[in-house]
């Protein structure tokens, strides 16, 4: 009997991967697939914590999400949380559109400014140093979308 796995180990499967920097191209693609699966069988999302170890593995392996089923899902689960975001979560969303090319929606970028507003003061040199880079790295599109936060940042 094959034994199924829980959300736990879906995220801190993908977490482990990215942290190794383990993803190689095909091994990869077979793995995503069945990850997929397993996450959209699941009847719950991940706890925040879960949600942004597995951003953050797909951050490190570069997995493009823009035409994956599961990049509008995990953006869900991410922003489900949103009012409990610590500043590390708000760097660590930040850090992964760029990496993972995930597509917000316009609630979604009006939150995660919402979210550095309220937060500005409690970030650490280096969290606003991550966000920084990955601002840069998104170009016009955070011009676009956060036009009054990027005139300051």
């Amino acid at each position: 009997k094959q034994k199924h796995m829980n959300m736990i180990d879906l995220a801190t499967s993908v977490w482990a991967l990215g942290t190794l920097r383990a993803g190689k191209q095909g091994e990869w693609a077979r793995y995503l697939d069945h990850w997929q699966k397993m996450y959209m069988r699941s009847e719950t999302g991940f706890s925040k914590r879960e949600i942004f170890n597995v951003l953050y593995g797909f951050g490190k392996l570069m997995v493009n999400l823009r035409n994956k089923q599961i990049g509008p899902m995990l953006v869900q689960n991410a922003f489900a949380a949103a009012e409990d975001w610590l500043p590390e979560d708000v760097a660590h969303m930040v850090w992964v559109i760029p990496k993972t090319k995930l597509e917000l929606s316009e609630q979604e970028w009006q939150t995660l400014e919402n979210a550095i507003y309220v937060l500005e003061k409690d970030f650490t040199t280096p969290q606003i140093m991550q966000m920084h880079f990955a601002f840069q790295e998104m170009g016009d599109t955070a011009k676009i979308k956060m036009p009054a936060f990027m005139q300051v940042f």
